[in-house]
């Protein structure tokens, strides 16, 4: 292999490199945006009337970036779920939802977030029916978990 066969190889190895570097700085760049963006109470925008609180929680044990959500709908139905959000590879932003197990037990830990520092992962079941998705204006989300279907709006306070 000649001089200039060997510098356009490392030339273009060193830049797919950066170009990998800089994908995954953007990545995490939005991925930490999205975990700032995403905390907050925010209504339905149907007459379903129903509300949906946000809340960062510390739970190292299923990620780093977690979020506990509660909804209560217009009907006085309530949900809970934990949300984390992680960059894969580099690439990819993915979230994985879980139910609680014994659901009644964290009822309101919105206004006792001291309940959290009792969680275990034997509390959590990993569900693939939760979706959580932050508009592009970051003020409103649309919720897909348990069968409910909804966008709900940002409450400005």
């Amino acid at each position: 292999m000649d001089r200039t066969a060997v510098l356009l190889l490392i030339s273009v190895i060193l830049l797919t490199t950066a170009a990998c570097t800089s994908d995954k700085a953007r990545r995490e760049g939005e991925l930490a945006k999205l975990a700032g963006d995403l905390p907050g109470q925010y209504e339905s925008t149907d007459k379903m009337g129903g509300m949906l609180a946000i809340l960062p929680v510390h739970a190292g044990m299923i990620g780093d970036r977690v979020f506990y959500l509660e909804r209560r709908g217009g009907d006085g139905a309530q949900s809970q779920y934990m949300l984390s959000v992680e960059l894969v590879d580099g690439k990819q932003i993915v979230q994985h939802a879980f139910v609680f197990k014994d659901a009644p037990r964290w009822r309101n830990a919105l206004q006792t977030p001291e309940l959290f520092k009792s969680l275990v992962p034997q509390d959590l079941r990993l569900t693939s029916r939760c979706n959580v998705t932050l508009t592009e204006a970051a003020d409103a989300i649309d919720y897909a978990c348990g069968g409910i279907d909804e966008r709900l709006q940002r409450i400005i306070e």
